[in-house]
């Protein structure tokens, strides 16, 4: 098998990859906050549903207010991701587009460098001088021998 090798990843491409996994990372983080978030949701409601009379307020206070700064840092927290993750997607779109762009001048300059060979071709065969018949040792020519004499 004729099997080119691959090219070398180049800068870019090492860039791109390393933001994507960054992307997947921030997801899952986020996803995970998301997760606390509901906990401590769910811990408030608890708190919420019980007997206040039956139980000690101070207590249910300090909980509540635990919860309630659990809630704000983890809440923070996922914000700061999702900004991050804006940040790098942006810096992905960048890339890609830069990317692009270099790919779309490489084919255009493939594109001209082709149209330039196509047309030195045809200068070259339309200026090329057609073999005059009659040569000598040219198909179909009475001339023979280089010294005049005709058949």
């Amino acid at each position: 098998m004729n099997r080119k090798p691959l090219p070398a990843p180049t800068p870019a491409d090492r860039s791109e990859e390393r933001i994507r996994r960054q992307l997947q990372h921030l997801g899952k983080i986020i996803e995970a906050g998301m997760s606390q978030a509901e906990v401590v949701s769910r811990r408030v409601e608890a708190l919420a549903d019980t007997d206040l009379a039956a139980a000690d307020g101070a207590g249910i206070d300090a909980t509540l207010g635990d919860a309630s700064l659990d809630f704000e840092r983890i809440s923070r927290a996922i914000r700061q991701t999702i900004v991050l993750e804006m940040r790098l997607a942006d810096d992905l779109s960048r890339l890609l587009e830069a990317k692009a762009q270099r790919t779309t001048a490489a084919t255009v300059r493939a594109a001209r460098a082709g149209a330039l060979r196509r047309r030195i071709m045809e200068m070259n065969r339309s200026t090329a001088e057609p073999e005059p018949p009659g040569l000598p040792g040219a198909p179909g020519s009475k001339v023979t021998g280089g010294r005049g004499s005709l058949h």
